[in-house]
């Protein structure tokens, strides 16, 4: 089996997302994002792998995905369920040394999560771990497992409300996958909510580096 990749698209392909504090929803650009981790708890657990999809105007746009090396110390969980090898890791970049690349692509956008308390509480403990602090930061986010029941979904997992508006969803807990049917659910709700209504947009913080790192995970079964 072939290892993991470097990914070929570097920070500079992301195009600048202009700032506003508000932002009606039919012209907001919304990063939807997904983070595989080695456990539940975002003080005790870190996050290993990390995709975003830009969607605007009803269209997938920009798109990254990297491995995330937790340390060598830290065991990777799950691998039955994630399907991440510790040894994938290695090479890696950590969070801190993505987390100029991540925070530039949710710059000027609504962050959507699926089950966003869990994502966005990961993303705050591993902040302030790379000495970014999560508390000077307002974070607005949308969680799609709102919209559960008013599409008619069985349940609020994801897979459920993909399957009731339509999208076909890759292998679960393999962040760009579960990322790209998050992205393909909101392209598909856009038409039927509120356009008019303002939304708050994400502000990154100045000053952060971008290293361009990024390792992507083999495409493989597990």
């Amino acid at each position: 089996l072939r290892g993991p990749r470097k990914a070929d698209q570097k920070p500079g392909w992301v195009r600048t997302v202009k700032f506003e504090s508000k932002v009606k929803l039919g012209k907001a650009t919304f990063a939807c994002f997904d983070f595989e981790t080695n456990g539940l708890s975002a003080t005790n657990d870190r996050v290993i792998e990390v995709a975003v999809i830009r969607v605007r105007g009803g269209r997938l746009r920009d798109q990254w995905t990297t491995l995330v090396n937790p340390g060598d110390d830290v065991d990777v969980g799950r691998t039955d369920i994630h399907g991440i090898k510790k040894e994938w890791l290695v090479d890696a970049p950590t969070f801190a040394e993505i987390a100029g690349d991540l925070l530039a692509l949710f710059h000027g956008t609504l962050l959507v999560a699926h089950n966003s308390k869990f994502d966005v509480g990961f993303l705050e403990a591993e902040l302030e771990r790379a000495g970014i602090p999560a508390s000077d930061l307002d974070i607005p986010n949308w969680d799609t497992m709102q919209i559960a029941q008013a599409v008619g979904a069985k349940s609020k997992k994801l897979e459920d409300v993909a399957r009731a508006v339509g999208v076909k969803i890759g292998k679960a807990h393999q962040a760009l996958d579960d990322t790209e049917a998050l992205a393909e659910v909101v392209a598909k709700v856009l038409p039927i909510i509120d356009k008019k209504q303002k939304v708050p947009m994400f502000k990154a913080p100045t000053g952060l580096e971008s290293t361009g790192r990024a390792l992507v995970r083999p495409r493989v079964r597990f």
